[in-house]
């Protein structure tokens, strides 16, 4: 029996790491998913403000980078970035589409995920 209980402690110990790095690994999948809709909100944020008269799709497409940048994700592997908007004057909107990848660090691994945004907005120009 004494052979029996070092075993047991040693398997219970390996079982307890591995139930702790699942924790931890779903809390880093679930980040990486609540940081990809706070991008999200934070540009189209951000078009709601600058929206007006004078908003191009160019003027745009620059905001979109500059807020993926400042949030230090991959917007793809050339940095030339997928990023698009356009203007709709007859039916007042403005839409945009941006994809982008975000690093995942696993502890043991790393996992590339990639998000893509497609919405659109009231344009009121």
């Amino acid at each position: 029996m004494n052979l029996m209980r070092g075993k047991s402690t040693i398997f219970n110990l390996i079982l307890l790491l591995l139930v702790a790095y699942g924790g931890f690994a779903l809390v880093k999948h679930l980040g990486a998913g609540f940081e990809a809709r706070s991008i999200a909100a934070a540009v189209k944020d951000r078009i709601s403000l600058e929206r007006g008269q004078d908003f191009t799709p160019a003027k745009g497409e620059e905001l979109i980078r500059q807020i993926l940048e400042r949030r230090g994700v991959i917007v793809d592997d050339n940095d030339d970035g997928d990023v698009e908007m356009t203007i709709d004057s007859k039916r007042q909107v403005i839409e945009y589409y941006f994809r982008y990848g975000m690093d995942v660090d696993f502890l043991f691994f790393t996992q590339r995920r990639i998000f893509e945004v497609e919405d659109e907005i009231p344009s009121y120009s």
